[in-house]
């Protein structure tokens, strides 16, 4: 990612090596994993057939998905909690009702806008954009995001609660020259979640 003027992002998405082997067996790791939270990387779809067999939820983050690109379609087809940049999304409610079918949730995340997410009742959420620490770069937001609503999620925060959560994330992710500050404690989301 190349962040440049007013942070606007450059993405250049490269060939993923012939040489990554998928022969390893982790299907005992797939066995005892609470989710799985799936790459779209082209390799990562070796792995589909024994998540499927274990039964476990899958969690995807399609990031800047330009709508109707086939690359995706396979992930997007076994997500049950799907996540999504709106880089290329024109409207947020019209997308969210239609993804979010045969899904649990599905979460738009927007930047500075906050995020919008949608679950399988079709309630709607929305979150505002946390702007309590200093802006230094956005690389890596995207990623804390996903991360940190799914910690909030699975310890049954609410998904209007772990929206939050997830944003303060985000907004920590913004907050560092690395991709995380690297003194983060998790004590800090918990205060300012207060």
């Amino acid at each position: 990612n190349i962040i440049h003027d007013e942070d606007k992002r450059l993405s250049i998405f490269t060939n993923t090596p012939k040489s990554i082997d998928t022969s390893l067996d982790i299907d005992h790791e797939i066995r005892d994993a609470d989710l799985v939270f799936l790459n779209i990387n082209d390799y990562a779809k070796s792995y589909i057939p024994s998540i499927k067999k274990h039964k476990k939820k899958i969690v995807v983050d399609i990031h800047d998905y330009d709508i109707g690109n086939p690359y995706h379609q396979p992930f997007i087809d076994v997500s049950d909690i799907l996540f999504v940049s709106d880089i290329h999304i024109k409207d947020d409610l019209a997308f969210l009702n239609h993804m979010i079918k045969g899904r649990e949730l599905v979460v738009i995340t927007k930047g500075k806008k906050g995020s919008i997410a949608i679950d399988s009742h079709h309630n709607i959420y929305k979150q505002d954009a946390i702007f309590a620490f200093d802006f230094v770069d956005s690389n890596g937001a995207g990623d804390a995001f996903s991360a940190g609503f799914m910690v909030a999620y699975y310890q049954q925060y609410s998904i209007k609660d772990a929206l939050k959560y997830a944003s303060i994330c985000g907004a920590l992710s913004c907050s560092s020259h690395d991709l995380f500050p690297l003194d983060f404690d998790i004590d800090m989301i918990d205060k300012y979640m207060k």
